[in-house]
């Protein structure tokens, strides 16, 4: 037998060994899917904080709103890549006062490897799995990144804190991840991104923050900012429907 012909086949053995043990590796490892479960009925509630600041005016004029958002899994379908999908009805009211109001509605898929969801109407990888301290990805790969939205170009994603619990208000979780979207600041302006997701429940907490000043570079952005805003989701009940 040739050299050449032994060696090939030493290689073709290596492979299989090599394939067969990290397919039992695989096999084996949780990927954690229930970070982004999607069951039909399932809700999440949340308290949206929401901060503008507009420099056409002296002084900067800042606008509060808060009110709360209700996202509920619906229909499930299959999508324009042949895979199964579900529907997120989005509901929208300004205090426990009132009924809930239709918004609009979202969009989300998990696979083997990602969890996306389609939100006013551009697609975003929220989550890669198995989930993974450090763990990075161009979540907005799939965006156009057209005059408005090239802000979000080359966003690389990167999970941290997985599997730590975390409290908000009332609320007890014993295993979540945060995935820090964007960090990029300056002196004169800011652009950071993050969301937190809890096993069992989804996404918990979402901040945003886009932020431009060129002055009082002292203080906290939320108080020398002059242009921009800043956005929070934070959760306040969950449960099925």
């Amino acid at each position: 037998m040739g050299l050449n012909k032994r060696f090939l086949i030493y290689f073709m053995v290596f492979l299989t060994f090599f394939s067969c043990k990290k397919e039992k590796s695989e096999s084996n490892l949780d990927f954690n899917y229930a970070y982004f479960p999607l069951e039909e009925g399932n809700f999440i509630s949340y308290n949206v904080d929401s901060i503008n600041y507009n420099d056409f005016s002296t002084p900067v004029l800042v606008t509060r709103n808060n009110y709360q958002i209700k996202e509920v899994v619906a229909d499930e379908f299959i999508d324009l890549e042949g895979r199964v999908s579900h529907r997120i009805e989005r509901f929208y009211r300004k205090s426990n006062d009132e009924d809930w109001a239709v918004l609009n509605v979202y969009y989300a898929t998990i696979n083997e490897r990602t969890a996306e969801k389609i939100e006013e109407n551009q697609r975003f990888i929220k989550l890669v799995f198995p989930v993974g301290e450090g763990k990075q990805w161009l979540g907005n790969k799939f965006i156009d990144p057209s005059d408005e939205l090239v802000f979000l170009k080359d966003w690389k994603y990167e999970m941290k804190d997985v599997n730590k619990p975390l409290i908000f208000g009332s609320l007890k979780f014993d295993s979540t991840l945060a995935v820090l979207q964007q960090y990029d600041s300056s002196a004169i302006n800011i652009t950071s991104s993050i969301e937190k997701y809890a096993k069992n429940i989804g996404l918990v907490y979402k901040e945003l923050r886009f932020l431009k000043s060129q002055n009082n570079f002292g203080l906290p952005w939320e108080e020398r900012a002059e242009q921009g805003y800043i956005l929070r989701m934070s959760i306040i009940d969950y449960g099925k429907e």
